[in-house]
This record gives C-alpha cells, sequence and structure tokens, in this order.
C-alpha cells in the first residue's frame, strides 16, 4: 500500500489532474486454502479487508463477497472507499472470466477460491477419503471460519504473506544480550468433557493457552506465539472455529500470536462428538533476567494470585464426584454462585501481562504455576534445598467449588491441595524490601494479590500451617 500511495503522490505532484486506477486481478479477499494456517497476505487482500473493517467493523467481514462485487452496494461503497484513501479519480478491477480468457485457462481448471471464497472452487477433493470418514472440505471450511478469530492475535513480529508449511515469526530482540527461548506445552484435558456435554466449546481454548504461556512466564518469559493442535472424531467447521476462537482471546490475553495449527479428523478412533485439544507456545527472556531460585533466602514473601476456579487439573476426580455424565449441567447451585456447568467451566486465569509487570518493578526470586500435583508439586519447583515455603493456610481465599468438592467427594485435606490450587493459582516468591513494589505492579494489571506466608529455613520444600 505505501508504494501505490506514493505512486498516485508523484503523478498528482508530476501535474496529472485525474488517477484512474485498473487492477489486472480481481480484489483477493480470502486466504489461500492450500496454504492453510499461514494466513497468506496479498497487498490487495489486505487493504479489502482493512477498509471493509472500518466501514462495517468485524460483522463486514461475513459480506467479503457483496464487497468485492461492484454490482452490490456494498462493492459500490468499497470501490468509493478505497478511491478516497488512494486519491483515485476511479479504480476498476479485472473480471474472474476476463482474467481467465486473458491467460487462456479454463474456470474447471483453476481455483478462484481467494477471489470468491466459495468452497466449490476448490480442486482438492477425494471421494475415497470422505467415505472413510475425512471430509476434506469441512476442514477448509473450518479455516474459513476461525480466519478471523486468528486475526486478532496478530502481534508485530508476524510474518504472514510466505511459509505455508510452517508459522512465521520475526521476534524484536532489541535490547537483548543474550535472548533465551523458552518453551511451553500442554493440554485441557478431561475438563473438556464438560465442554462437550454442555455443547459449548469457546472458553476451553482459553485453559489451553493459559496452561501453556503460564508455565513460560515462570521463568520470566513473555510468550510470543502459539500453536494449537485438535484431534476431532468428525470434523464440524462451526465446533472447530469455536473451539480455535477460545484459543484465540487465550492469545490476547497472553499478549501472543496465535501463528499456526493443526486439525486432525479421527473416524474409528474418536467418537463424533469427541475431540482433544492441546498446543505450545514459545517465549524469549534475556539470560540475565531468567527468574533465578538461588537468590532467594529466608524472609522473602510469598504472593498468592487468585484463581478463577478449578482451572484445568483434576477433572478425572471432578467428574467422578459431581458425576457429570448424569447431573443437570444447567441446574443452577446457590452454594457454588451460579450454574454447576458454568463454575466446572469457567477458564483458567492467564497471569502474563500482570506477572511481566511484577518481574519489571520488584526483585521476584520464584514463581510457581498451581496445576495438577497442588501446592505440594508446584511450589517446591522454585524452592531451592535448604529452605521452605511456609503458607498459612487460613489466609487462603478458597472458592466454594474447592469445599463442595471435598465434602461431596470426601477427599482428605491433604488430597485437596495435593491435586488443586485451592484458590491459588499462581504464586511468587519475592523480595521483602521489593513486596511492595510487586503487589502494587500487580494491582495495577488487574490482580487481586495478598500475601499468604514467606520462605524460611527447612527442608521441607513446602509447609502448610
Amino acid at each position: 500500500g505505501t508504494q501505490l500511495q506514493e505512486t498516485v503522490e508523484f503523478l498528482y505532484e508530476s501535474g496529472a489532474s485525474e488517477v484512474h486506477m485498473r487492477s489486472a486481478c480481481p480484489p483477493i479477499a480470502y486466504g489461500c486454502k492450500y496454504l492453510n494456517f499461514s494466513r497468506s497476505r496479498s497487498e490487495m487482500e489486505l487493504l479489502v479487508r482493512r477498509v471493509v473493517k472500518e466501514l462495517e467493523g468485524e460483522e463486514g467481514i461475513e459480506h467479503l463477497d457483496e464487497y468485492t462485487d461492484a454490482s452490490t452496494e456494498r462493492g459500490q461503497c468499497l470501490l468509493h472507499t478505497i478511491c478516497e484513501k488512494f486519491g483515485f479519480s476511479s479504480l476498476g478491477y479485472q473480471s474472474i472470466d476476463g482474467l481467465l480468457k486473458a491467460i487462456g485457462i479454463d474456470r474447471e481448471k483453476i481455483c478462484t477460491y481467494c477471489w470468491t471464497g466459495k468452497e466449490k472452487d476448490m480442486e482438492s477433493h477425494s471421494a475415497s477419503y470422505a467415505a472413510a470418514g475425512v471430509n476434506i472440505q469441512a476442514g477448509y471450511e473450518g479455516v474459513r471460519l476461525m480466519k478471523k478469530h486468528v486475526e486478532r492475535t496478530f502481534i508485530p513480529g508476524v510474518v504472514s504473506d510466505i511459509g505455508g508449511f510452517g508459522g512465521l515469526f520475526a521476534p524484536d530482540l532489541a535490547g537483548m544480550n543474550e535472548p533465551v527461548l523458552v518453551s511451553g506445552t500442554d493440554g485441557v484435558g478431561t475438563k473438556q468433557r464438560i465442554a462437550q456435554l454442555m455443547d459449548r466449546h469457546d472458553t476451553v481454548g482459553i485453559d489451553c493457552v493459559a496452561m501453556c504461556v503460564n508455565d513460560i512466564i515462570c521463568c520470566g518469559a513473555k510468550p510470543l506465539f502459539f500453536l494449537d493442535y485438535i484431534a476431532i472424531g468428525k470434523n464440524e467447521p462451526e465446533k472447530v472455529a469455536s473451539l480455535v476462537s477460545g484459543v484465540a482471546e487465550g492469545c490476547v490475553r497472553a499478549g501472543c500470536a496465535l501463528i499456526g495449527g493443526e486439525t486432525a479428523e479421527h473416524p474409528g478412533t474418536m467418537s463424533p462428538d469427541d475431540y482433544d485439544l492441546a498446543g505450545f507456545s514459545v517465549g524469549v527472556v534475556d539470560k540475565a533476567k531468567i527468574v533465578d531460585s538461588k537468590r532467594m533466602t529466608p524472609g522473602d514473601v510469598i504472593i498468592a494470585l487468585p484463581s478463577s476456579g478449578l482451572h484445568s487439573n483434576g477433572y478425572s476426580l471432578v467428574r467422578k464426584v459431581f458425576d457429570v455424565e448424569h447431573a443437570d449441567l444447567g441446574a443452577q447451585w446457590d452454594e457454588l454462585g451460579g450454574r454447576l456447568g458454568d463454575v466446572l467451566l469457567e477458564p483458567t486465569r492467564i497471569y502474563v501481562k500482570p506477572v511481566l509487570a511484577a518481574l519489571a518493578a520488584a526483585d521476584i526470586r520464584g514463581i510457581s504455576h498451581i496445576t495438577g500435583g497442588g501446592f505440594y508439586e508446584n511450589i517446591p519447583r522454585s524452592v531451592p534445598d535448604g529452605l521452605c515455603a511456609r503458607i498459612d493456610k487460613s489466609v487462603l481465599r478458597i472458592p466454594a467449588v474447592f469445599g463442595v468438592l471435598q465434602r461431596l467427594g470426601e477427599i482428605p485435606e491433604r488430597d485437596m491441595f495435593n491435586t488443586y490450587n485451592m484458590g491459588v493459582g499462581m504464586s511468587l516468591i519475592v523480595s521483602r524490601e521489593t513486596a511492595d513494589a510487586a503487589l502494587e505492579a500487580l494491582r495495577a494489571g488487574g490482580e487481586e494479590p495478598y500475601i499468604i506466608g514467606e520462605i524460611v529455613a527447612g527442608e521441607e520444600k513446602v509447609a502448610l500451617c
């Protein structure tokens, strides 16, 4: 767009009274599906989509076929707006039929999807594969539907115009002396079964992202990008797009880009309604700023970041206790403060942005993401030998769902703290001198942090008192 703008300005400066633009190609509004998740972008596609969003917002993307047809009211509006933006006196496009005639290729022998967005223009089809249970066309439709969600995650560094087989990202390493990549991978686990039973698929993607990015922030790394993998019994495009919408929302909350993914249809090995969502994230941190527990000393303060609930761990036990296969997940539970299914599906909280702010403001010496294994497995991972994280159980803010779960399942307290986060999604160990600065930065980031204990000498690594 920049070069085109400069050309128009040059023509007017050189004395032209009018500048008429003619494109030898029909307007490209749909990314090539053969390049799948690379989100290949031509200059014209970017321009068309940007203008459409300015005219009608995200809803306009649903009417791209009208915007790229000059015979429609939307099409005329698009042409007029682009002319105004670039200073064209008029703008015209080659028709698809005219282009095909010029290059001497029959329409049935060429894919025209990038111009029409119509599935029937895609050549890739296998009747034999479809008979075996794999619907290639459904895969293409899923990619089309998820595109608007994926685009929400784009941040500087996304390389979207080349590379059909891998997600590309160009990180900004300015100011880093020795950048270190940090990766994390995880899945949602059997929490997905709750989503399947409720036929609500737009939140578990947040969990998938959270389980990965919350891990890598424990090293002090900023997440850069994420890739997902969906194995599904039967590819239903709307369901897949809903799953990806959750992944995209998680990426937005974490400040990272969704740059790739894979959807695999598994007929015969999974039931049609079944799916499994997993993913991985890569982040970066300057080596000198990696969170180093070796500097931890007695007297350091332990700060808790509240969880949103169960997060995404221990759901095999949750499903057993609440008998979710037969329970009314839509029933209101006053004791839980909401419908049972909603409480069980509450997405995992993503702590990346507030923790990054705290890392910049305070001397943080240890971070633990409290996931499967609860306090007893996760907190010791950030505590060096010879020290112990002494936690005051009486100050913990434990959501109601844990109490109900423990009572109905007759679960010993030790097992609860060895399985669940018990209201603490992440803990930070901070020098006492900078604890107030850490608390202030976390609050500014939307968290409600509070002190739950301190580091003392000892060999237990963690003690709940």
